[in-house]
């Protein structure tokens, strides 16, 4: 399966009628509104450990456990859409 490239407004508009969890919901939110999600320790044995990287700030903010929830996003467009969305713009790494 091929992934699709989406920017921002593509996806604001692909995730309008999907069905989300609320924490999904707060996630996708939080992406609709450009943050970005900084792994910081990949390592970790729950996925790794994420910050929320904003524009209107230099220092991440603590993003608590949301790997499971991040992760199926993608899962649930997938089977809601049919589509497969290539997540690499919502993800941080310096």
């Amino acid at each position: 399966m091929t992934y699709t490239t989406l920017n921002l407004e593509q996806f604001t508009e692909l995730v309008k009628d999907v069905k989300f969890t609320p924490a999904q919901k707060k996630i996708v939110d939080r992406l609709i509104k450009g943050d970005q999600l900084w792994i910081t320790n990949e390592h970790r044995m729950s996925g790794g450990e994420y910050n929320w990287k904003t524009e209107y700030s230099e220092y991440p903010e603590y993003a608590g456990r949301v790997y499971k929830a991040f992760w199926n996003i993608f899962y649930v467009i997938r089977k809601q859409k049919g589509i497969e969305v290539d997540f690499s713009i919502f993800l941080y790494r310096d």
